[in-house]
């Protein structure tokens, strides 16, 4: 195999070219985060749901000592 001799147009060239790429890549990553949806909650009820179990109340073997 033969190796080929890089000249300097070549190199300013492929610089510029690999230059371009990156700040492309970057461009578009600053992009995606700053248009990214937020996160919202959504109330789909005003109803409060009530369990058939009463929860652990003060009295019950259930509730932390302190």
């Amino acid at each position: 195999m033969s190796q080929t001799e890089w000249n300097t147009t070549d190199r300013i060239l492929y610089g510029i070219m690999c230059s371009g790429i990156m700040l492309w890549a970057i461009s578009e990553f600053i992009e995606a985060c700053r248009t990214r949806p937020k996160i919202q909650m959504m109330v789909l009820s005003t109803k409060a749901v009530q369990d058939s179990k009463p929860g652990p109340d003060e009295s019950s073997s259930a509730a932390v000592d302190e």
